[in-house]
């Protein structure tokens, strides 16, 4: 019945969390500047690896002036939320925040991990599967009201190819363009999901393949 710590991560020696609103914090995770929104965070005095340190700042929210001048007062605190530290072959970094798709992506892109696909849309979930040279898209919409989700493909997968896009419910077709970003815009209807299968407009000869798409 006792505590399994094998990683021997350390225990915060505060927490701070039910305030009037999310706490917004700045830091920099891996070169990058990152703002991130968290409903609470934990912080350590002393970190067995690289600290990461935030810097709070002042909410965007205000409710009276009281809460103004207490909100100011933290305004440019620093406190140190994680670490980062050599383990095994790899590396272990402990982050003390609330989870939100501006920290995840942060985190990507620090260990340099392209995220294949990834909704800008909230309530909305994405997953992509490859088989041979074509992709399969599922969004699905976990919210309870009908979305255009605006879908983000890693550009680097896609090989700087154009693609022909299908949905396979409806047999809708149409194109995305490498010199437009690949802009991919889904309607998706409350509790559903929508399959989609994308397909290269030119094989490894060259040959153009758009009748494969109408």
């Amino acid at each position: 019945m006792r505590p399994l710590n094998l990683l021997e991560i350390p225990e915060p020696v505060g927490v701070i969390g039910d305030v009037p609103e999310s706490l917004k914090l700045k830091f920099d995770l891996g070169g990058e500047k990152v703002e991130v929104r968290s409903s609470w965070m934990a912080y350590y005095q002393d970190v067995p690896g690289e600290p990461i340190r935030v810097t709070r700042l002042r909410g965007e929210t205000l409710t009276a002036e009281e809460m103004e001048l207490i909100l100011s007062l933290v305004e440019g605190d620093r406190y140190t939320v994680g670490y980062t530290r050599s383990l095994g072959k790899g590396k272990l970094t402990v982050l003390n925040l609330a989870p939100s798709a501006e920290l995840v992506v942060a985190l990507h892109n620090m260990a340099g991990v392209n995220i294949p696909s990834r909704s800008l849309t909230p309530g909305i979930t994405t997953a992509l599967y490859l088989r041979g040279s074509i992709l399969y898209l599922i969004v699905t919409n976990i919210s309870s009201e009908d979305k255009v989700a605006q879908v983000l493909l890693d550009p680097n997968l896609l090989d700087g190819i154009d693609y022909g896009v299908e949905e396979l419910i409806t047999g809708n077709r149409w194109l995305i363009s490498r010199s437009q970003g690949y802009p991919m815009f889904v309607t998706v209807n409350h509790k559903d999901a929508v399959m989609l299968k994308l397909t290269p407009t030119s094989n490894d000869n060259g040959d153009i393949l758009r009748e494969s798409i109408g």
